[in-house]
């Protein structure tokens, strides 16, 4: 009987490192994805600005500046957007990795309920035996 609840451990044992590799695996493909993202928008973000600065760095007179202001004003407000875009989508892939997790928790849990259950009333049977 012993055995028998020994095999039990080691299979939920086995079935608990597979769920914490899967999750890993999750953890590791949403980083990878937020990364890509946070890049994404700081390439965009930084060639734009360094455009603009170096067309700003040949400013010499106010006729100049007018015509460069609105252009600093139109890069601002597109980098505003494009920090908003980049944050919705941050949170977009941060939910779905949390949806991932549960469903992996909610199957782990689906699947180690009749492990536990069955090692249960081993061990209660064990102990009516034993009285």
């Amino acid at each position: 009987m012993f055995d028998q609840m020994h095999t039990q451990f080691l299979n939920a044992s086995k079935q608990a490192i597979e769920a914490m590799l899967k999750a890993n695996a999750i953890a590791i493909g949403s980083f990878e994805k937020l990364a890509e993202t946070q890049m994404k928008a700081f390439d965009a973000t930084a060639s734009a600005t360094q455009d603009y600065l170096s067309e700003f760095k040949d400013v010499r007179d106010a006729e100049a500046i007018r015509t460069v202001m609105p252009k600093g004003v139109t890069l601002l407000k597109e980098n505003v957007e494009l920090g908003y875009h980049t944050v919705n989508e941050m949170i977009n892939i941060s939910l779905k990795s949390v949806e991932q997790f549960a469903l992996l928790s909610k199957d782990h849990a689906d699947t180690m309920a009749p492990v536990l259950d069955k090692v249960v009333k081993a061990a209660q049977k064990a102990g009516k035996v034993a009285a």
